[in-house]
């Protein structure tokens, strides 16, 4: 996986196909190491349709695929607010645990049509299981600032927060 961060409001909007597209074009896949170690070696190889739910629907974006030329590994391109495996963006998660802690899933609910209580409990089941844990080490909380958390766990963890699949080909862009 291939990490895109920046800390500008850019990536904090609703993700939709328009920005993940302009955000690609911005990406010289040329300068991005791959985890073999070589530069200079990744080339876009296509695509493949990711669903995410949104408050009010799901959404599609077909997500880039790159190989790297010298060894043959794949890696997929997030943006930061993206979790591999998952249908929920990590702002959408950090905004389910904080209904579920604050007592104000039902409010939660009314807002987010797209999202049913299935999500809720397997959100909140993983947090509980081992990020919770992680955040506190950190000296983090689910009031921090995404980008910073977002960050802590890509640098430290090599995984997104939330990200139950581990997955250690994270390059950081």
């Amino acid at each position: 996986m291939i990490a895109i961060t920046d800390n500008s409001e850019y990536f904090n909007v609703e993700i939709t196909q328009e920005l993940y597209d302009s955000i690609i074009k911005l990406i010289n896949f040329k300068k991005i190491r791959c985890t073999c170690g070589q530069k200079g070696t990744l080339v876009k190889i296509g695509t493949y349709p990711r669903h995410y739910k949104i408050p009010d629907r799901k959404i599609c974006i077909q997500i880039q695929r790159v190989m790297c030329k010298h060894c043959g590994r794949t890696h997929a391109v997030l943006v930061q607010n993206m979790v591999p495996s998952s249908m929920l963006l990590v702002a959408t998660q950090i905004e389910i645990l904080k209904s579920y802690y604050n007592h104000s899933l039902v409010d939660f609910l009314d807002q987010h049509s797209a999202i049913d209580l299935s999500n809720i409990y397997y959100v909140v089941k993983n947090y509980e299981k081992k990020w919770k844990i992680y955040l506190e080490s950190a000296n983090l909380s689910l009031e921090s600032n995404e980008s910073n958390i977002v960050n802590y766990f890509l640098d430290h963890h090599h995984s997104q927060f939330m990200q139950m699949k581990r997955n250690i080909n994270i390059i950081k862009y």
